[in-house]
C-alpha cells in the first residue's frame, strides 16, 4: 500500500452535517465510494438535497446490507449548485480528518465548501 493511500485510509467520513451560510439556497449532491457488488460492478450512492440558506441538513451513516457483513458507506464527492448558479465541489480526502468518524460538519458559503470539523451542537 502507498503512503498516500495508507494516510488516506483512515480519513474516512461516514455522517455530517451540512451548514449553508451562502447567500443563496442550494442543491447538494453527496456522492459515496464506489462499492463493488457480487456481479463485480461498482456502484457509487447519489444523494440529492436542498438546504435552504441558513438552514442546516444532517445526514445519518448509511449501511449496505450484505448477507453476512455490512459495509458502511462513505462520503468521498460533495457537489454544491447555488440558486445564483454558482458551482462548488469538494472532494476526499477532507481537511481535518485524520480519524473515520460519523460526526463532521461543513459549511457551504458563496465561493466554497468548508470542511469544518467536528459536528457542533447547533442551536445552543
Amino acid at each position: 500500500m502507498s503512503a498516500q493511500v495508507d494516510r488516506n485510509y483512515r480519513r474516512k467520513i461516514y455522517a455530517c452535517a451540512l451548514k449553508n451560510v451562502s447567500d443563496y439556497d442550494a442543491k447538494v449532491v453527496l456522492i459515496y465510494e464506489g462499492i463493488e457488488y457480487d456481479n463485480g460492478e461498482i456502484k457509487n450512492t447519489r444523494l440529492n438535497m436542498d438546504v435552504e440558506k441558513g438552514k442546516t441538513r444532517y445526514l445519518s451513516e448509511r449501511l449496505i446490507t450484505r448477507r453476512t457483513y455490512n459495509i458502511r458507506e462513505v462520503v468521498d464527492r460533495i457537489e454544491v449548485t447555488l440558486s445564483n448558479g454558482t458551482k462548488l465541489e469538494l472532494q476526499a480526502p477532507f481537511e481535518g480528518v485524520e480519524n473515520p468518524t460519523a460526526d463532521w460538519h461543513f459549511v457551504i458559503e458563496n465561493t466554497q465548501i468548508k470542511s469544518a470539523g467536528p459536528t457542533p451542537e447547533f442551536g445552543k
